[in-house]
């Protein structure tokens, strides 16, 4: 059973940033207070619902609807509230349990989200959204195996089901196994061609092989059905960044972060980019505001040292690279860049350094001479 049928279920992770967003599309929309992607046929039937419960507060199912209602209009904590009221006059609702595990997992509150979706399947193993959500989840966390047999019991249930079709396709991407993803992402469009986040998930898989046009046509499509795929658009500007179209990416990253300005990865994305053009105190603003959303990111901190470094502060941009090499010891950015840092502090140790990043990737000195402009 597959009860949230899209348009109705409204959440998945998107790889390789692992954020959640909203995927309510529908051809019959209106602009909400509430949320961007509420529908006139949500408003309708929450009307329909709303008088349904006040002749007959009993009925559980129409309660669950419309706390499904009020998921999809992005209200969490009132669609959470609706089916925990729901479970605690029949614990055995497993619908209630799945609606809900929605809203707490875009809440951040993946533990209880988690429970809610087995306890949902442990009653209903019929539920095909609460295996997507388990999928995802698992996907996340880099269990790829127990992804792929999540997404496979949603697909027995539902061989047409759209978002498990793709969430198998971004797990055989992650595997590397492309010819099975782009399978796995022709079928889901195939099932709902009209699905922005089909086409922002198969354009990261071409951005990540390198394959540009293909890449952009699926991120101006994604745009293209919703203007709001704030991932879309944040990837759109990778591929500009990858050109050296400075300015385009720049921009690009502006309009992710006016979309979403709670990811760290815009922040960190429009601060490189900032750096590469010498617009050095704009830069380092947005590096100290993606260090204050994920603190202990290896590639801001990469990104922070390169601004300090550019702007002849060295003691901060070697802190910034002893910090992400930390975390990271294998990265060759910040090994080379620190390298550059020692070699200005006449430290002996840069040697070291540089010749453990051109060990780990024998390009990155060219890199950073013909595209970064720092001469080693």
């Amino acid at each position: 059973m597959n009860f949230l049928r899209r348009p109705l279920h409204a959440i998945v992770l998107i790889w390789p940033l692992m954020s959640l967003l909203a995927a309510c599309a529908s051809n019959d929309k209106v602009i909400s207070p509430n949320h961007p992607y509420t529908t006139n046929s949500d408003i309708r039937s929450l009307i329909v619902l709303d008088q349904t419960i006040a002749a007959d507060p009993g009925n559980l199912g129409a309660r669950v609807q419309r706390g499904l209602i009020h998921h999809r209009q992005g209200d969490l904590d009132r669609a959470i509230d609706e089916e925990t009221a729901v479970i605690a006059i029949d614990p055995q609702r497993a619908d209630a349990y799945a609606v809900r595990s929605l809203s707490l997992y875009q809440k951040g509150q993946r533990k209880e989200a988690i429970a809610d979706a087995q306890r949902a399947v442990g009653l209903d193993p019929t539920l095909a959204d609460a295996y997507l959500l388990l999928g995802e989840d698992a996907s996340a966390d880099g269990q790829l195996d127990k992804a792929i047999d999540y997404f496979d019991q949603a697909l027995h249930l539902d061989p047409h089901f759209a978002r498990a079709l793709a969430g198998r396709g971004i797990v055989h991407a992650k595997r590397t196994e492309f010819d099975a993803a782009f399978v796995d992402f022709a079928a889901a469009l195939s099932a709902d061609p009209n699905d922005y986040w089909i086409y922002t998930s198969r354009g990261i898989t071409y951005l990540n092989l390198k394959q540009y046009p293909a890449a952009q046509a699926d991120f101006d499509r994604s745009i293209a059905l919703n203007p709001k795929d704030q991932f879309g658009v944040f990837n759109l500007g990778e591929i500009f960044a990858h050109s050296g179209d400075h300015v385009r990416a720049e921009a690009e990253f502006s309009q992710a972060i006016s979309l979403d300005p709670n990811v760290a990865a815009f922040w960190n994305a429009r601060c490189w980019q900032r750096a590469l053009m010498s617009h050095l105190d704009a830069a380092l603003a947005d590096c100290n505001r993606s260090l204050q959303l994920s603190p202990a990111s290896p590639g801001t901190l990469d990104s922070r040292g390169f601004v300090h470094m550019r702007a002849g502060r060295l003691d901060q941009a070697l802190a910034d690279y002893d910090a992400a090499l930390q975390i990271n010891p294998k990265s060759a950015s910040s090994l080379f860049a620190r390298a550059l840092v020692k070699r200005r502090q006449g430290n002996l140790s840069a040697d070291a350094d540089r010749g453990m990043a051109l060990g780990l990737d024998p390009d990155i000195a060219r890199r950073y001479a013909e595209e970064y402009g720092v001469a080693s």
